[in-house]
């Protein structure tokens, strides 16, 4: 018999109300730490009926996206570096260019352009960004630079399986969290580069 939609099956009452629960406290956080920074109109925007929680490396990624009342463009993007999303995350995040770390906390996530046409993710818990990464456009949904970009969140785990090529220990990999049509991966431990000899 179908289960109603909305309603947990038979046995899965606890996991449900845990997940409810992980749901209300990152907006409860959210409105805390990031609501003076946000305001209420800001919050307001939040969309926290459509967040992702995600659990990785023995801790948790939850993000939502930040709805806006104009159509968001590229164009638009490189002209106000919009606020564009909110991410908590319970354990640092390791960014694998500059091997340095989002510590864990709760940020507003914004959408900064760069020269040629590249962006960045700022994370913000004030004013002032605390860290950055460069964010990679997601080919398959990029569209002209006046064209509407739907309002749109994921992720992505990926577990490399070739053992020639990786720098990470069996069974770890990345977490690409994308907001709009851009995503930062993230490794959940560090990596174990052995540097080759230099001659």
């Amino acid at each position: 018999m179908p289960v109603a939609k909305g309603r947990s099956g038979p046995g899965t009452a606890a996991l449900a109300a845990a997940q409810s629960g992980t749901m209300r406290e990152f907006e409860r956080l959210t409105r805390e730490r990031l609501g003076p920074l946000l305001g209420p109109k800001g919050l307001r925007r939040v969309d926290f009926s459509t967040a992702i929680s995600t659990v990785v490396g023995g801790g948790l990624i939850v993000h939502a996206g930040i709805r806006h009342k104009k159509p968001m463009t590229v164009e638009r993007v490189r002209k106000e570096a919009p606020a564009v999303g909110i991410l908590a995350n319970t354990i640092p995040l390791i960014d694998p260019v500059s091997r340095t770390a989002l510590p864990a906390g709760v940020w507003v996530v914004r959408l900064r352009p760069l020269r040629g046409g590249a962006m960045a993710f700022d994370f913000h818990a004030g004013k002032e960004p605390a860290f950055g990464v460069r964010a990679e456009a997601i080919a398959a949904r990029q569209s002209g630079d006046q064209a509407a970009i739907t309002h749109f969140i994921d992720i992505e785990l990926d577990f490399p399986s070739d053992a020639t090529d990786r720098l990470l220990p069996p069974g770890e990999g990345y977490a690409c969290v994308s907001f709009l049509v851009w995503k930062s991966c993230w490794f959940w431990s560090w990596p174990e580069i052995h540097w080759p000899d230099w001659f």
